[in-house]
């Protein structure tokens, strides 16, 4: 029987929640039900019975290879501890990870101290960029990991893997004192004098945008671009601009009323999928832990 497949296991019996086990792991919970239901195939028999919106109920199977399995548990726990002191190098394992600039703000918070607490023999460095020059270093061998806008097609090559993580609605938002927030919604025509701000053009997302802005009249040069998230906050607050920004980037500010969403008749702006792309190498339990730690900060 694996380790992490014996682990799962104790910890949904003593939890009494895939959810809270999943959770105490650091993994996403299908990766914990993979985990159970492979022992389970291993074994030959059932170990949680399953219900939806119910606990799930230990069989009779597993209360009793608990005792035994948690003994064991225990003492590959002391074995792994034992093997980190005795190699001291492990310590200067480095794993490199960029995250797109603004995204890191909150991101790092998310995954950082998970990391240092399950891998504390690892050392992690954090960098943060536009995508674009981040999957260059990745290209380069410069980074491990890399979260990025899009799904570039370059990097479907032997190496690397790529895992998405979700999709980032793209929202118009002003402050609250501009003239446009007192509407409840608006026609593209509306928004022919405005300054319209967006933080990166090379985004797919937003190029869609200005092409359907561009259709219904609005001139190219009303687009100013602002690759710094809170210049371009401050400029909203000038109360003379609006912007089309992810949802991701601004949801304290449309909670706490700061920021106010326009809605333009008959458009939706498109939203922008995010990739994690990893190299291959990188060990099932630290790649889980780290998606599992984005997830938690996308609300996925």
């Amino acid at each position: 029987m694996e380790y992490k497949n014996v682990e799962a296991f104790i910890t949904v019996y003593e939890k009494g929640s895939f959810s809270t086990a999943a959770e105490a792991l650091f993994i996403t919970q299908p990766t914990l039900s993979n985990r159970i239901q492979r022992m389970e195939n291993q074994l030959g028999v059932i170990l949680f019975e399953r219900s939806i919106g119910k606990r799930p109920l230990p069989t009779a199977a597993a209360d009793n290879i608990y005792p035994l399995l948690k003994k064991s548990y225990i003492h590959m726990e002391e074995a792994l501890q034992l093997l980190r002191k005795k190699q001291p190098d492990l310590s200067e394992s480095k794993v490199s990870i960029s995250i797109p600039q603004h995204m890191s703000d909150e991101l790092v918070p998310n995954i950082l101290a998970v990391l240092n607490k399950k891998f504390p023999h690892l050392k992690f460095i954090i960098k943060s960029g536009v995508s674009s020059k981040m999957l260059q270093e990745l290209d380069n061998g410069d980074m491990d990991i890399a979260f990025a806008y899009s799904h570039p097609p370059d990097h479907q090559a032997a190496g690397y893997s790529i895992y998405p993580l979700t999709q980032i609605r793209t929202a118009l938002v002003c402050d609250p004192d501009h003239a446009l927030s007192k509407k409840s919604s608006l026609t593209v025509g509306q928004l022919r004098n405005e300054n319209i701000l967006f933080y990166n053009s090379a985004l797919l997302t937003y190029q869609l945008v200005e092409q359907y802005l561009q259709n219904h009249g609005l001139k190219r040069n009303q687009s100013i671009e602002i690759q710094n998230m809170h210049w371009l906050k401050k400029m909203l607050k000038q109360r003379d601009s609006i912007a089309f920004l992810q949802e991701i980037d601004i949801r304290s500010e449309l909670e706490n009323g700061t920021l106010t969403e326009l809605r333009v008749n008959d458009y939706a702006p498109p939203s922008t999928p995010v990739i994690m792309i990893a190299k291959n190498t990188i060990p099932d339990d630290l790649r889980e832990t780290i998606i599992a730690g984005a997830n938690r900060y996308f609300g996925g």
